[in-house]
């Protein structure tokens, strides 16, 4: 996740304003406030897309440090061993699993109560 306050201070060092950096993202201004505030999190290719608008690399956008003037000290790009990036991505994996998982638990449920309303049904017709 982004550090709050991070994308704003980027921004506004860019020379960019909301609009400006919406349409880059190609979302409306309403979407972009929304990540910039931080109540939207961010899937990987968006904060990739981020990534390559600012020219910083991936673990420098998602660390807590501050810019300087608006540019990152360590402009080298994310390698596969970024450990800050690597968390974050395994944390939206797991998250999203674990949101596939009860998606799994209640169909299950739902369809055992329909098979069971069906046999009773098929019972009674007999």
């Amino acid at each position: 996740m982004i550090p709050k306050n991070k994308l704003k201070q980027l921004r506004v060092a860019s020379g960019l304003s909301q609009k400006s950096l919406a349409d880059k993202l190609f979302i409306s201004q309403n979407a972009y406030c929304l990540i910039e505030k931080g109540t939207t999190k961010l899937d990987e290719s968006r904060i990739k897309q981020l990534g390559k608008i600012f020219n910083v690399p991936l673990s420098e956008l998602i660390s807590e440090s501050n810019p300087q003037n608006g540019i990152f000290e360590n402009n080298s790009t994310a390698g596969p061993d970024d450990s800050k990036l690597n968390y974050y991505l395994v944390e939206q994996l797991v998250d999203q699993l674990s949101k596939k998982d009860d998606l799994i638990l209640k169909l299950s449920s739902q369809v055992d109560f329909l098979l069971k309303d069906m046999h009773k049904s098929n019972e009674q017709k007999l």
